[in-house]
């Protein structure tokens, strides 16, 4: 859609009638009315067009436009006649202008507004107040319209602080500056230019310069995540202002999903320690992330988003993968334990009981949290966990990965001997038995696990010679081994 599209709006407006109709449906529609048009060529030449509505037809005459200079030496066009006037009403309903902008890409709708349509074009619509106001605060930029009202152009305001002037043309110039403005920062955004840490640093400071922009955010965290996958930049982005500016994102912008989303697995990213990969243990030191601390640091905020948006599987799966590395941590595992990070992960498994990311996250999350701080202390809603745990495992027994991340989550909490009888009466061992006997050939680290909680809860004696033999290592070394304790992270995957 181009200029000839926006002339061709423009007749419409002229018959009068769509203006009607509009002012009748409300200016809100999304999408404004479609009529039938035919044009034919007249017997004198002239192209006329033929509108078929409610049975009344009606003939627009020829139009005459010539071009012209104006001052500054721009090539405009001047038009006449019944087009002048359709372009004249939209000063009076913008609103049309608005509906139709709708349709086109900011870009391209830029380009459509700031075009050599005609003169009175210029003047109704792109020095239009309301028609850059409204572009600028809907979407994809949802600018508060708090930031769009006092604005003004003038040197005098600019520059030496003094009073705005009050002019709808200079107001109109300084929005359709700032629709401008943040074209070419999403043009920057995706630009592929310098070395990735540098394209970090860049994102930055792009963030911190549209704190209130939640189109300029998105683009940004679209833009960051497939960087800090890889590790030399994640050192980077970890010892920038990056985690502050996404956790302040997660709390300006909670009611937008999409964001919600690529913030929490920047979160993911960021709190991965340095030599971590996707789904590993036994990693090294999480890295120092003093933005995920305090009332309103990291880890605040995801519990928050985790109670606002309960009912939304993917939220709540990305927010238990971060969990999984904040958890890494001592500082932030205590402060996750005392704001009950523990319950969010449960309900958000009790509530999505058929998700598999839900399931697989949660799990992966609670094989860290589940182990005390203080030795021998039990968890507070140890039955929970453990019923969690096997729901999850019997639900998607044919996932692997889940249940090799049931079978530690079960070890580590039967490190504990005040744990024994919890885990005994639940029902673990058939799931374990299960387990081995179907991932057992294959997964090295789930037979590990599993039989050392065998052994550990029920001993070797109380087993059959049956299962003594499915639980024995591939190269044949007996014993309880693997009794240690298992972290995970670099990700949770």
């Amino acid at each position: 859609m181009g200029a000839g599209a926006v002339r061709m709006l423009f007749d419409e407006v002229s018959t009068g009638r769509q203006l009607a109709n509009l002012s009748l449906n409300g200016s809100g529609s999304k999408s404004p009315s479609r009529q039938r048009y035919s044009r034919r060529r007249s017997s004198s030449g002239d192209c006329e067009m033929s509108k078929a509505e409610d049975g009344a037809t009606m003939h627009l005459g020829h139009r005459q436009m010539s071009s012209e200079r104006s001052g500054q030496g721009a090539s405009t066009v001047q038009c006449t006649g019944g087009h002048s006037a359709g372009v004249a009403l939209l000063g009076l309903f913008p609103e049309v202008l608005i509906m139709t902008m709708q349709y086109l890409e900011p870009k391209e709708a830029h380009r459509v507004l700031v075009g050599p349509v005609c003169r009175v074009f210029y003047q109704e619509a792109c020095s239009s107040v309301v028609v850059w106001r409204s572009l600028c605060s809907s979407a994809p930029w949802h600018v508060p319209l708090s930031h769009l009202d006092d604005v003004c152009m003038c040197d005098a305001h600019v520059h030496l602080g003094h009073p705005r002037c009050n002019q709808s043309a200079c107001a109109s110039r300084a929005l359709r500056r700032k629709h401008h403005m943040l074209l070419s920062q999403v043009d920057l955004i995706q630009r592929q230019s310098g070395s990735r840490e540098s394209k970090v640093s860049e994102l930055c400071e792009i963030m911190n310069a549209w704190p209130a922009v939640i189109g300029i955010q998105l683009e940004c965290l679209k833009a960051v995540v497939p960087l800090l996958e890889a590790e030399r930049v994640r050192k980077v982005a970890q010892d920038s202002a990056l985690a502050h500016q996404v956790v302040a994102g997660l709390r300006n912008f909670d009611s937008d999903l999409e964001l919600q989303q690529f913030a929490l697995h920047s979160l993911v990213l960021l709190a991965r320690p340095i030599g971590g990969r996707e789904g590993a243990v036994h990693i090294g030191m999480a890295p120092a992330l003093p933005a995920l601390q305090g009332p309103r640091g990291g880890i605040c905020t995801v519990l928050t988003v985790m109670d606002r948006h309960l009912s939304v599987p993917g939220i709540q799966a990305m927010a238990c993968w971060s969990l999984v590395n904040f958890a890494l941590s001592s500082t932030c595992k205590t402060l996750l334990v005392e704001k009950n990070g523990v319950d969010r992960v449960l309900r958000a498994m009790e509530t999505h009981p058929n998700e598999l990311q839900v399931q697989f996250r949660g799990l992966f999350a609670l094989i860290n949290l589940v182990v005390p701080d203080t030795p021998g202390q039990q968890p507070d809603n140890l039955e929970i966990i453990i019923e969690r745990v096997l729901t999850a495992m019997y639900n998607f027994m044919h996932q692997p990965m889940l249940v090799n991340r049931g079978c530690l989550v079960l070890q580590n909490l039967s490190l504990n001997d005040l744990n024994y009888a919890h885990l005994k009466r639940s029902g673990a061992k058939e799931l374990l038995l299960q387990a081995l006997v179907k991932h057992g050939v294959t997964d090295s680290m789930l037979k590990q696990s599993a039989r050392a909680t065998m052994m550990r809860l029920y001993g070797e004696d109380d087993l059959s010679e049956i299962n003594r033999n499915q639980l024995a290592y591939p190269d044949g070394n007996g014993g309880a081994g693997g009794g240690g304790t298992w972290a995970a992270g670099g990700g949770g995957g």
